[in-house]
């Protein structure tokens, strides 16, 4: 099955054009749903449609247990948020963090690149 991704209300149009012409399966919630989701809401549908979430939103990061074990999320974590800044670091690390989900389920990327969150709650 292809990769497929979820974008979150916060992630730039830029990288959901980036994930496009790479040839990724992408939606975002501001073109599907809408905005005003709760957190729980988006995991469960990346759950149902079998996408990974990407968010700009650590809160992500504290779903319980059981949600984590079921969604795959990456976490852009970059301050401040120039979405060609938020762009060029997911384009570079895009496939480092996807081998790391072959082994977890949430990924940290900032500027030193991705790594492996543990699990919480």
């Amino acid at each position: 099955m292809p990769t497929r991704f979820l974008l979150d209300e916060n992630v730039p149009s830029s990288v959901l054009k980036l994930l496009r012409k790479r040839r990724f399966d992408v939606t975002s919630i501001i073109s599907g749903p809408g905005r005003g989701l709760t957190n729980g809401e988006v995991a469960r549908l990346a759950i149902n449609e079998r996408r990974i979430i990407l968010t700009l939103d650590s809160d992500f990061l504290a779903l319980k247990r059981e949600t984590l074990a079921d969604v795959k999320v990456i976490f852009v974590d970059i301050h401040p948020r120039d979405p060609r800044r938020i762009m060029e670091l997911i384009d570079k690390h895009l496939d480092e963090c996807l081998a790391i989900l072959e082994k977890t389920n949430v990924v940290t990327l900032n500027v030193e690149g991705p790594r492996r969150e543990k699990k919480q709650n």
